[in-house]
């Protein structure tokens, strides 16, 4: 169930139980990560974050990377556009 956070951060995704009640635990966060450059003000979190087949990271980093793939990804694009 989104919740707000931030300015930068669109929502927390937090998970809910069988009973659709929140269970306090983080499990994903929206926001437009491709101009996003507020990196200081990212919530300090204790917990290791994870895409799918890859390893656990701490969130800046994984973010950091996942944002340097999709620029790379918008570059190749526009390259192709005319």
């Amino acid at each position: 169930m989104p919740e707000p956070f931030d300015d930068f951060i669109n929502s927390l995704l937090l998970e809910v139980d069988e009973h659709g009640q929140e269970t306090g635990r983080i499990v994903g966060v929206e926001m437009a990560l491709l101009d996003f450059d507020r990196w200081d003000a990212l919530p300090k979190l204790d917990v290791l974050w994870q895409l799918p087949g890859q390893e656990p990271l701490p969130l800046e980093e994984l973010l950091k990377r996942e944002q340097r793939r999709l620029r790379q990804q918008a570059h190749e694009v526009s390259l192709t556009r005319p």
